[in-house]
């Protein structure tokens, strides 16, 4: 969003485009977090989010997002599988939650809910390892 002019959302399902603005950008991490001040975006069924504490180790994940520009939500399940202090900038390390569900580009900023059915979100999807002898490490 940094160099946008106008940025617009959408809700799943619907091909409506609502104008958005930023509240606030974190440069570093590549996370804007936006709103919406059209009340027609807020009308029906769009149940709110709430962050929850960290998950314990195995416990059900779900990444929700748009992978590789898709249009259709995706959502892959999978398990905390690492708790550990992540680089997150050269001056920065945050707590890390590593999972074993798919996260490919688009799913950066989704959420990684706890329990997707009741909206308990335990993180932000926002790095994948990526090599040769790795996989499903997100």
């Amino acid at each position: 969003v940094s160099n946008a002019v106008a940025v617009y959302v959408r809700r799943p399902g619907t091909a409506k485009k609502f104008k958005a603005e930023v509240v606030c950008e974190g440069k570093v991490c590549d996370l804007a977090l936006l709103t919406v001040r059209e009340e027609a975006f807020w009308v029906s069924d769009l149940p709110a989010l709430t962050f929850v504490d960290v998950p314990e180790l195995q416990a059900s994940i779900a990444v929700a997002g748009y992978p590789v520009g898709g249009d259709s939500l995706s959502v892959t399940k999978g398990i905390v599988s690492r708790l550990t202090l992540v680089r997150y900038s050269p001056a920065a390390r945050l707590l890390g939650i590593q999972v074993d569900s798919a996260i490919n580009p688009g799913n950066s900023g989704g959420p990684a809910f706890a329990d997707i059915e009741a909206g308990h979100v335990a993180g932000v999807a926002f790095s994948k390892q990526v090599g040769s002898s790795t996989d499903n490490i997100g």
